[in-house]
Protein backbone atom coordinates (compact mmCIF):
# COMPACT_ATOMS: atom_id res chain seq x y z
CA UNK A 1 0.00 0.00 0.00
CA UNK A 2 2.91 2.54 0.84
CA UNK A 3 4.35 1.83 -2.22
CA UNK A 4 1.55 2.30 -4.26
CA UNK A 5 0.77 5.00 -2.75
CA UNK A 6 4.33 7.47 -2.20
CA UNK A 7 1.95 9.98 -0.57
CA UNK A 8 0.99 8.21 2.38
CA UNK A 9 4.55 7.40 3.15
CA UNK A 10 5.49 11.08 3.13
CA UNK A 11 2.39 11.70 5.39
CA UNK A 12 3.54 9.05 7.32
CA UNK A 13 7.40 9.77 7.37
CA UNK A 14 7.73 13.66 7.17
CA UNK A 15 11.69 13.68 6.96
CA UNK A 16 11.30 11.85 3.81
CA UNK A 17 9.58 15.13 2.09
CA UNK A 18 12.90 16.86 3.54
CA UNK A 19 15.16 14.50 2.23
CA UNK A 20 13.82 14.07 -0.99
CA UNK A 21 13.26 17.85 -1.55
CA UNK A 22 17.29 17.95 -0.19
CA UNK A 23 17.87 15.77 -2.79
CA UNK A 24 16.20 17.89 -5.98
CA UNK A 25 18.22 20.92 -4.46
CA UNK A 26 21.60 18.52 -5.00
CA UNK A 27 20.38 17.99 -8.31
CA UNK A 28 19.61 21.75 -9.26
CA UNK A 29 22.58 22.53 -8.02
CA UNK A 30 25.31 20.25 -9.38
CA UNK A 31 24.93 22.17 -13.10
CA UNK A 32 25.80 25.40 -11.60
CA UNK A 33 28.81 24.46 -9.26
CA UNK A 34 30.15 22.40 -12.60
CA UNK A 35 29.42 25.06 -15.23
CA UNK A 36 30.83 27.47 -12.30
CA UNK A 37 33.95 24.85 -11.86
CA UNK A 38 35.03 24.57 -15.20
CA UNK A 39 34.74 28.28 -16.49
CA UNK A 40 36.77 29.29 -13.74
CA UNK A 41 39.38 26.24 -14.38
CA UNK A 42 39.50 27.29 -17.76
CA UNK A 43 40.48 30.81 -16.95
CA UNK A 44 43.19 29.86 -14.79
CA UNK A 45 44.94 27.96 -17.70
CA UNK A 46 44.51 30.57 -20.43
CA UNK A 47 45.74 33.26 -17.88
CA UNK A 48 48.42 31.18 -15.98
CA UNK A 49 49.29 28.51 -18.55
CA UNK A 50 48.64 30.05 -22.17
CA UNK A 51 49.17 33.64 -21.92
CA UNK A 52 51.98 33.99 -19.12
CA UNK A 53 53.96 31.18 -19.02
CA UNK A 54 53.71 30.55 -22.54
CA UNK A 55 53.28 33.54 -24.36
CA UNK A 56 54.66 36.18 -22.53
CA UNK A 57 57.66 34.57 -20.32
CA UNK A 58 58.80 31.59 -23.16
CA UNK A 59 57.76 33.44 -26.69
CA UNK A 60 58.21 36.71 -25.37
CA UNK A 61 55.08 38.60 -26.24
CA UNK A 62 53.68 40.52 -23.53
CA UNK A 63 51.58 42.49 -25.50
CA UNK A 64 49.76 39.44 -27.25
CA UNK A 65 49.95 38.17 -23.89
CA UNK A 66 48.10 41.24 -22.82
CA UNK A 67 45.42 41.06 -25.29
CA UNK A 68 44.46 37.32 -24.70
CA UNK A 69 44.20 38.01 -21.17
CA UNK A 70 41.39 40.86 -21.30
CA UNK A 71 40.09 38.17 -24.32
CA UNK A 72 39.24 35.59 -21.73
CA UNK A 73 38.54 37.01 -19.03
CA UNK A 74 36.03 39.65 -21.05
CA UNK A 75 34.08 36.77 -22.39
CA UNK A 76 34.20 34.40 -19.54
CA UNK A 77 32.23 36.69 -17.66
CA UNK A 78 29.70 37.41 -20.15
CA UNK A 79 29.28 33.51 -20.01
CA UNK A 80 29.21 33.49 -16.54
CA UNK A 81 26.86 36.74 -16.53
CA UNK A 82 24.23 34.95 -19.18
CA UNK A 83 24.22 31.71 -17.42
CA UNK A 84 23.28 32.96 -14.11
CA UNK A 85 20.79 35.88 -16.09
CA UNK A 86 19.29 32.59 -17.74
CA UNK A 87 18.19 31.29 -14.53
CA UNK A 88 17.52 34.80 -12.63
CA UNK A 89 15.11 36.34 -15.19
CA UNK A 90 12.85 32.88 -15.64
CA UNK A 91 10.90 31.69 -18.76
CA UNK A 92 7.72 33.61 -16.93
CA UNK A 93 4.60 32.04 -16.54
CA UNK A 94 0.84 32.65 -16.74
CA UNK A 95 0.75 32.67 -12.99
CA UNK A 96 2.90 35.61 -12.92
CA UNK A 97 -0.13 37.73 -14.29
CA UNK A 98 -2.87 37.88 -11.66
CA UNK A 99 -5.70 38.77 -14.67
CA UNK A 100 -4.82 34.95 -15.80
CA UNK A 101 -5.50 33.49 -12.28
CA UNK A 102 -8.86 31.58 -12.47
CA UNK A 103 -10.88 31.82 -8.90
CA UNK A 104 -12.95 28.91 -9.54
CA UNK A 105 -11.08 26.11 -11.77
CA UNK A 106 -14.17 23.61 -10.93
CA UNK A 107 -16.91 25.87 -12.64
CA UNK A 108 -14.57 25.55 -15.76
CA UNK A 109 -14.51 21.60 -15.22
CA UNK A 110 -18.16 20.78 -14.30
CA UNK A 111 -18.77 19.55 -17.68
CA UNK A 112 -16.90 16.12 -18.60
CA UNK A 113 -16.69 16.59 -22.08
CA UNK A 114 -13.35 15.07 -23.91
CA UNK A 115 -10.38 17.46 -25.03
CA UNK A 116 -10.09 19.33 -28.13
CA UNK A 117 -6.45 20.59 -28.97
CA UNK A 118 -6.79 23.81 -29.10
CA UNK A 119 -3.87 25.38 -31.48
CA UNK A 120 -1.66 23.51 -34.13
CA UNK A 121 1.04 23.32 -31.50
CA UNK A 122 -1.17 21.79 -28.79
CA UNK A 123 -1.38 17.74 -28.13
CA UNK A 124 -4.50 15.99 -27.75
CA UNK A 125 -2.22 14.55 -25.00
CA UNK A 126 -1.84 17.30 -22.40
CA UNK A 127 -4.32 15.94 -19.86
CA UNK A 128 -3.57 19.51 -17.94
CA UNK A 129 -5.24 21.57 -20.45
CA UNK A 130 -8.82 22.09 -21.24
CA UNK A 131 -10.12 23.99 -23.74
CA UNK A 132 -13.40 26.42 -23.05
CA UNK A 133 -15.88 27.93 -26.60
CA UNK A 134 -17.85 30.39 -26.62
CA UNK A 135 -19.56 28.96 -29.14
CA UNK A 136 -20.87 25.88 -26.34
CA UNK A 137 -22.45 26.69 -23.13
CA UNK A 138 -20.51 24.76 -20.45
CA UNK A 139 -23.02 24.95 -17.57
CA UNK A 140 -26.84 26.29 -18.49
CA UNK A 141 -27.43 26.58 -14.40
CA UNK A 142 -24.36 28.86 -13.77
CA UNK A 143 -22.08 31.01 -15.55
CA UNK A 144 -18.53 29.91 -15.74
CA UNK A 145 -15.65 32.08 -15.37
CA UNK A 146 -15.02 34.32 -18.58
CA UNK A 147 -11.39 34.74 -20.00
CA UNK A 148 -10.00 38.50 -20.22
CA UNK A 149 -10.32 38.78 -23.74
CA UNK A 150 -8.86 42.27 -23.68
CA UNK A 151 -5.80 41.06 -22.83
CA UNK A 152 -5.53 38.05 -24.04
CA UNK A 153 -6.03 36.82 -27.63
CA UNK A 154 -6.10 33.03 -28.88
CA UNK A 155 -5.46 31.53 -32.39
CA UNK A 156 -7.27 28.17 -32.42
CA UNK A 157 -8.23 26.03 -34.94
CA UNK A 158 -11.82 26.40 -33.14
CA UNK A 159 -13.82 30.19 -33.01
CA UNK A 160 -13.79 31.55 -30.01
CA UNK A 161 -11.63 28.77 -28.03
CA UNK A 162 -9.76 29.66 -24.55
CA UNK A 163 -7.23 27.59 -23.00
CA UNK A 164 -6.98 26.59 -19.38
CA UNK A 165 -4.54 24.47 -17.16
CA UNK A 166 -6.28 22.48 -14.66
CA UNK A 167 -3.01 21.93 -12.77
CA UNK A 168 -2.29 25.84 -12.36
CA UNK A 169 -5.95 27.16 -12.95
CA UNK A 170 -4.86 29.75 -15.59
CA UNK A 171 -5.78 30.93 -18.75
CA UNK A 172 -2.77 29.70 -21.48
CA UNK A 173 -1.80 31.66 -23.67
CA UNK A 174 -0.61 31.08 -27.02
CA UNK A 175 2.48 28.70 -27.08
CA UNK A 176 1.89 28.10 -23.56
CA UNK A 177 2.86 24.48 -22.02
CA UNK A 178 2.88 23.03 -19.13
CA UNK A 179 6.28 21.83 -17.45
CA UNK A 180 6.01 18.74 -15.54
CA UNK A 181 9.68 19.38 -14.37
CA UNK A 182 9.19 23.50 -13.44
CA UNK A 183 5.31 22.67 -12.28
CA UNK A 184 3.96 25.09 -13.57
CA UNK A 185 3.21 26.56 -16.94
CA UNK A 186 5.44 28.25 -19.27
CA UNK A 187 5.29 31.18 -20.93
CA UNK A 188 6.14 30.85 -25.32
CA UNK A 189 8.02 27.24 -23.99
CA UNK A 190 11.01 26.09 -25.76
CA UNK A 191 11.96 23.59 -23.60
CA UNK A 192 13.63 22.40 -20.38
CA UNK A 193 16.77 22.50 -19.86
CA UNK A 194 18.66 20.20 -17.21
CA UNK A 195 21.86 22.61 -17.08
CA UNK A 196 20.34 25.10 -16.14
CA UNK A 197 17.88 23.22 -13.63
CA UNK A 198 14.66 25.52 -15.60
CA UNK A 199 12.57 25.77 -18.23
CA UNK A 200 13.64 27.94 -21.52
CA UNK A 201 10.84 30.42 -21.91
CA UNK A 202 9.51 33.79 -23.87
CA UNK A 203 11.25 36.35 -20.86
CA UNK A 204 14.82 34.41 -20.85
CA UNK A 205 15.31 32.73 -24.36
CA UNK A 206 17.48 35.68 -25.56
CA UNK A 207 19.94 35.28 -23.25
CA UNK A 208 20.08 31.51 -23.47
CA UNK A 209 20.94 32.01 -27.08
CA UNK A 210 23.31 34.97 -26.05
CA UNK A 211 25.42 32.55 -23.17
CA UNK A 212 25.19 29.30 -26.60
CA UNK A 213 27.21 32.18 -28.72
CA UNK A 214 29.51 33.09 -25.52
CA UNK A 215 30.37 30.02 -24.78
CA UNK A 216 30.54 28.82 -27.95
CA UNK A 217 32.89 31.15 -28.90
CA UNK A 218 35.22 31.25 -25.46
CA UNK A 219 35.05 27.09 -26.50
CA UNK A 220 36.61 28.18 -30.18
CA UNK A 221 39.27 30.57 -28.87
CA UNK A 222 40.71 28.11 -26.16
CA UNK A 223 40.88 25.96 -28.62
CA UNK A 224 42.63 27.91 -31.17
CA UNK A 225 45.15 29.04 -28.38
CA UNK A 226 45.93 25.55 -26.99
CA UNK A 227 46.28 24.18 -30.53
CA UNK A 228 48.48 26.34 -31.31
CA UNK A 229 50.59 26.47 -29.06
CA UNK A 230 50.52 22.38 -28.52
CA UNK A 231 51.50 22.83 -32.56
CA UNK A 232 54.74 24.79 -31.51
CA UNK A 233 55.96 22.59 -28.51
CA UNK A 234 55.03 19.46 -30.97
CA UNK A 235 56.93 20.45 -33.89
CA UNK A 236 59.96 22.08 -31.96
CA UNK A 237 60.10 19.03 -29.57
CA UNK A 238 59.94 21.67 -26.87
CA UNK A 239 58.43 18.58 -24.14
CA UNK A 240 61.94 17.03 -24.35
CA UNK A 241 63.22 19.81 -22.65
CA UNK A 242 60.49 20.99 -20.44
CA UNK A 243 57.24 19.39 -18.45
CA UNK A 244 53.97 19.80 -21.20
CA UNK A 245 51.64 20.75 -19.07
CA UNK A 246 48.59 18.54 -18.51
CA UNK A 247 46.33 21.29 -18.06
CA UNK A 248 46.79 22.58 -21.46
CA UNK A 249 46.33 19.23 -23.24
CA UNK A 250 42.77 19.15 -21.05
CA UNK A 251 42.15 22.14 -22.27
CA UNK A 252 42.26 21.65 -25.79
CA UNK A 253 40.42 18.66 -25.42
CA UNK A 254 37.75 20.00 -23.76
CA UNK A 255 37.65 23.17 -26.00
CA UNK A 256 37.33 21.37 -29.06
CA UNK A 257 34.49 19.08 -27.89
CA UNK A 258 32.64 22.23 -26.40
CA UNK A 259 33.07 24.46 -29.62
CA UNK A 260 31.65 21.65 -32.14
CA UNK A 261 28.53 20.60 -29.47
CA UNK A 262 28.12 24.25 -28.76
CA UNK A 263 28.51 25.61 -31.99
CA UNK A 264 26.06 23.35 -33.59
CA UNK A 265 23.49 23.71 -31.06
CA UNK A 266 23.79 27.60 -31.37
CA UNK A 267 23.66 27.27 -35.06
CA UNK A 268 20.52 25.50 -34.58
CA UNK A 269 18.94 27.71 -31.91
CA UNK A 270 19.81 31.17 -34.13
CA UNK A 271 17.91 29.21 -36.96
CA UNK A 272 15.25 28.88 -34.07
CA UNK A 273 14.68 32.61 -33.62
CA UNK A 274 15.08 33.38 -37.41
CA UNK A 275 11.82 31.28 -37.88
CA UNK A 276 10.31 32.18 -35.15
CA UNK A 277 9.70 28.75 -33.53
CA UNK A 278 9.99 26.85 -30.76
CA UNK A 279 11.69 23.51 -29.98
CA UNK A 280 8.26 22.19 -28.93
CA UNK A 281 6.78 23.22 -31.91
CA UNK A 282 9.07 22.18 -34.22
CA UNK A 283 9.55 18.53 -33.42
CA UNK A 284 5.41 18.92 -33.44
CA UNK A 285 5.56 20.27 -36.53
CA UNK A 286 8.19 17.38 -37.94
CA UNK A 287 5.39 14.80 -36.40
CA UNK A 288 2.89 15.91 -37.84
CA UNK A 289 4.08 16.06 -41.46
CA UNK A 290 6.00 12.73 -41.01
CA UNK A 291 2.71 11.14 -39.96
CA UNK A 292 0.25 10.93 -42.83
CA UNK A 293 -2.08 8.31 -40.89
CA UNK A 294 -3.77 10.73 -38.73
CA UNK A 295 -5.07 12.76 -41.60
CA UNK A 296 -2.83 15.86 -40.86
CA UNK A 297 -4.28 19.02 -42.11
CA UNK A 298 -0.50 20.65 -42.35
CA UNK A 299 0.17 20.64 -45.91
CA UNK A 300 -1.28 22.18 -48.84
CA UNK A 301 -0.56 21.08 -52.92
CA UNK A 302 0.70 23.43 -55.02
CA UNK A 303 0.02 24.23 -58.62
CA UNK A 304 1.44 21.27 -59.73
CA UNK A 305 -0.32 19.68 -57.57
CA UNK A 306 2.69 18.34 -55.22
CA UNK A 307 1.87 18.80 -51.41
CA UNK A 308 3.97 21.22 -49.48
CA UNK A 309 3.70 22.08 -45.87
CA UNK A 310 1.75 24.88 -44.58
CA UNK A 311 3.56 28.22 -42.97
CA UNK A 312 4.46 28.90 -39.66
CA UNK A 313 1.72 31.17 -38.24
CA UNK A 314 3.86 32.71 -36.22
CA UNK A 315 6.52 33.42 -38.92
CA UNK A 316 6.56 37.16 -40.25
CA UNK A 317 9.61 37.17 -42.01
CA UNK A 318 13.30 36.52 -40.83
CA UNK A 319 14.11 40.24 -39.55
CA UNK A 320 10.73 40.43 -37.90
CA UNK A 321 11.41 37.36 -35.70
CA UNK A 322 14.96 37.98 -34.97
CA UNK A 323 13.93 41.40 -33.63
CA UNK A 324 11.38 40.41 -31.73
CA UNK A 325 13.15 37.73 -29.74
CA UNK A 326 16.74 39.84 -30.11
CA UNK A 327 15.73 43.65 -29.84
CA UNK A 328 16.10 46.01 -32.06
CA UNK A 329 19.78 46.72 -32.51
CA UNK A 330 23.13 45.73 -32.41
CA UNK A 331 23.94 46.24 -28.95
CA UNK A 332 20.92 44.74 -27.92
CA UNK A 333 21.52 41.86 -29.97
CA UNK A 334 25.37 41.59 -28.56
CA UNK A 335 24.83 42.50 -25.07
CA UNK A 336 22.48 40.67 -22.29
CA UNK A 337 19.78 43.72 -22.42
CA UNK A 338 16.57 43.02 -21.80
CA UNK A 339 14.17 43.79 -24.17
CA UNK A 340 11.21 42.17 -22.62
CA UNK A 341 8.38 44.06 -20.84
CA UNK A 342 5.97 42.08 -17.59
CA UNK A 343 3.66 45.08 -18.23
CA UNK A 344 0.67 43.38 -18.92
CA UNK A 345 -0.63 46.56 -21.34
CA UNK A 346 2.40 45.16 -23.23
CA UNK A 347 0.65 43.52 -25.67
CA UNK A 348 3.20 42.05 -27.92
CA UNK A 349 6.18 41.94 -25.80
CA UNK A 350 5.19 40.29 -22.36
CA UNK A 351 4.74 36.46 -23.34
CA UNK A 352 0.79 36.19 -23.67
CA UNK A 353 0.05 37.47 -27.01
CA UNK A 354 2.03 37.08 -30.39
CA UNK A 355 1.34 38.27 -33.91
CA UNK A 356 1.11 36.36 -36.27
CA UNK A 357 1.15 35.62 -40.23
CA UNK A 358 -2.83 35.95 -41.19
CA UNK A 359 -2.19 34.38 -44.24
CA UNK A 360 -0.88 31.46 -43.14
CA UNK A 361 -3.26 30.93 -40.25
CA UNK A 362 -5.94 31.00 -42.34
CA UNK A 363 -4.71 28.93 -44.79
CA UNK A 364 -4.55 26.71 -41.36
CA UNK A 365 -8.18 26.75 -40.23
CA UNK A 366 -9.69 26.45 -44.39
CA UNK A 367 -7.30 22.93 -43.61
CA UNK A 368 -8.71 22.33 -40.47
CA UNK A 369 -12.49 22.86 -41.72
CA UNK A 370 -11.69 20.62 -44.93
CA UNK A 371 -10.08 17.76 -42.54
CA UNK A 372 -13.72 18.40 -40.29
CA UNK A 373 -15.60 17.96 -43.15
CA UNK A 374 -13.49 14.94 -44.87
CA UNK A 375 -13.67 13.49 -40.62
CA UNK A 376 -17.26 13.95 -40.70
CA UNK A 377 -18.04 12.23 -44.16
CA UNK A 378 -16.18 8.92 -43.06
CA UNK A 379 -17.71 8.58 -40.06
CA UNK A 380 -21.26 9.09 -42.18
CA UNK A 381 -19.91 6.32 -44.45
CA UNK A 382 -18.97 4.05 -41.95
CA UNK A 383 -22.48 4.64 -39.99
CA UNK A 384 -24.38 4.12 -43.38
CA UNK A 385 -22.27 1.21 -44.08
CA UNK A 386 -23.10 -0.73 -40.44
CA UNK A 387 -27.09 0.11 -40.75
CA UNK A 388 -26.94 -1.65 -44.15
CA UNK A 389 -24.92 -4.30 -42.86
CA UNK A 390 -27.43 -4.71 -39.70
CA UNK A 391 -30.29 -4.92 -42.34
CA UNK A 392 -28.43 -7.04 -44.57
CA UNK A 393 -27.79 -9.57 -41.79
CA UNK A 394 -31.43 -9.25 -40.35
CA UNK A 395 -33.02 -10.02 -43.45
Amino acid sequence: MLISHPSILFKQRPWLLSYENFCCYLATLFPKVFFTSVLAWSLYVLLAVVSHRYIRNQYGHPILALVVSVISISSSVLCAYTYFKVIAVGPGSPLDYEILKIKDIQQLNKPQKQYQPANPFETAGDSSTGLLSDAEPVAPQSEPESPPTEYLQMHTMKASAYRYCNKCSVWKPDRAHHCSSSGKCILRMDHYCPWFSTCIGFFNQKFFVQFLFYLAVYAGFSFFLSTTILWKILASAEYEQDFLSINLVILFVVSLAFFFVLGGFTLFQIYMVLKNMTTIEFQEFRWDNHDKKKGSFQYEFDDRGKQKALAHIYDLGYKKNWTSVMGNNWVEWLLPITVTSRSIEDRYNNGINFEINEDAYERWCYNAQLQDQLNQQLADYKRRARLEREEYTAV
